[in-house]
């Protein structure tokens, strides 16, 4: 059986065939005129950019481009094959020209494989848009991937050129210290200056019978923003990024939870009817770096210490009941972030001992270096507000350890573990020899040198 093709059917396959070589032309130009439009990817970067963020983004650079780069071939490849496909369309055509003259104008067998080939082209112009429109949307990922970390280097480059202004006001203060160092006692204290701790605060217990100043939703954050990463406030601190935490915060999906704590802080944080304030967490010795960014101004710093062992002591006698060793770990990281993460700021720094021992020396010497910070502390504190605090009778994990460093001490080398912790382990009274290192470099303010050498084998795992 014939079939036969009227002029009218010849006219509307072939355009048929041009309008699907127009439609992939016109694809390939407009990507090819898009082409030049991630060029700023090589060249972008911000001259204080920190190393971890500039080699994120260096990364995420290189891999637009690839992408790119893979797509302009395929794309040269597409255009090729629509170059022989038009090339094929002109033969098929003046074939059936010719055979339709050679017919009479009746059509033969042979119409029907120009048809199915027809057909088969079609099939690969649709094949090729698809490829093009998958090449799109993977282009578009990458670059909205590159936009999030372009948007976290621009809030990251705000808060370096904030780094470097001098220091001409401070908003609030931010206690540092390690758990079980005191730091409630001292935030405490520091409230009885006239600095604003902000509601709801974590309420009195067994464990801090006078409070812990501890803003809630600050507490509740700095535990989600650890969890992103895999970390607990007693464990794996010392895998903890600061760039990761901000990143996550930057790019929270639109109905999110997530950061919804934080919002709450940041709300009282950045009010300047509240300040100045007093921001005291723990976990901050660990997380501080994320917050600072999101703050209006740069805080100062309080950094307090207590003696290793009665920390450790401490948290083996409280709910968590961790053994000796473990919490000098935790000691040793805390304390090593708290100190290397605030060296740019301005930081005041006091011990536990101190504290208890001449409170009224002590808080008065914060109360000028605070002011020398910038920060507008309202007044001094009073006898009565230190007695309100200071009670040696609820000061937990005491064991008792006189002036170990100093000229008149042992070498460090030569300490064993105290009574409290009878232990003859090499790796325990290795460890011990190495907090109590840290200890009087704390106590000579030698650990606060950038200089200072730490041991980065010490992890809280």
């Amino acid at each position: 059986m014939k079939i036969s093709l009227g002029p009218a059917q010849v006219i509307f396959l072939v355009i048929i065939l041009f309008g699907y070589t127009a439609i992939m032309i016109s694809m390939i130009v407009s990507n090819n005129n898009n082409e030049n439009a991630p060029s700023n990817v090589a060249s972008f970067g911000g001259s204080g950019i920190n190393k971890e963020l500039s080699d994120s983004l260096a990364a995420l650079a290189a891999h637009v481009q690839e992408t790119e780069r893979l797509a302009g071939a395929k794309l040269t490849v597409a255009q090729d094959k629509l170059k022989a496909l038009a090339a094929r369309n002109g033969e098929l055509i003046e074939h059936h020209e010719e055979h339709h003259a050679l017919e009479g104008g009746e059509g033969s067998g042979g119409d029907s494989s120009s048809r199915a080939q027809l057909r088969g082209l079609e099939d690969q112009v649709a094949a090729l848009r698809k490829e093009k429109e998958e090449l799109e949307a993977h282009h578009d990922k990458h670059h909205e991937e590159f936009e999030q970390l372009q948007a976290h280097h621009n809030e990251h480059h705000l808060y370096e050129n904030e780094a470097h202004k001098s220091i001409e006001f401070t908003q609030g203060v931010i206690v540092l210290g390690m758990h079980r160092s005191g730091t409630s006692m001292l935030g405490g204290l520091m409230t009885k200056m006239g600095l604003d701790p902000g509601k709801p605060l974590i309420m009195p217990a067994s464990d801090n019978e006078k409070g812990f100043f501890e803003r809630i939703d600050v507490v509740l954050q700095n535990d989600a923003i650890m969890g992103k990463q895999g970390i607990a406030y007693s464990s794996k601190c010392c895998d903890y990024d600061y760039t990761k935490g901000l990143q996550a915060i930057y790019s929270e999906p639109e109905g999110s939870k997530f950061f919804n704590e934080g919002r709450r802080a940041l709300a009282f944080l950045n009010n300047e009817n509240n300040f100045p304030w007093m921001l005291k967490d723990p976990r901050l010795c660990i997380t501080v770096r994320t917050w600072l960014p999101l703050l209006t101004y740069q805080p100062a710093i309080v950094f307090q210490y207590r003696h290793p062992m009665d920390v450790a002591q401490s948290l083996l006698t409280r709910f968590e009941h961790f053994k000796i060793a473990r919490s000098l770990k935790m000691w040793y990281v805390y304390n090593r972030m708290g100190i290397q993460n605030s060296n740019d700021l301005c930081r005041v720094v006091t011990s536990h001992k101190s504290m208890l021992s001449s409170a009224q020396v002590e808080l008065d010497r914060i109360y000028s270096e605070l002011k020398t910070c910038g920060l507008n502390v309202p007044h001094k504190i009073t006898p009565a507000g230190i007695a309100e605090f200071v009670d040696p009778k609820l000061q937990h994990g005491k064991t008792g350890q006189g002036n170990q460093c100093g000229a008149s001490a042992p070498a460090v080398d030569t300490l064993l573990p105290p009574a409290s912790w009878p232990t003859q382990d090499a790796l325990h009274i290795k460890l011990y020899r190495e907090v109590m290192r840290v200890y009087c470099a704390l106590e000579d303010r030698s650990a606060f040198k950038s200089d200072f050498k730490w041991d980065m084998t010490i992890v809280d795992k």
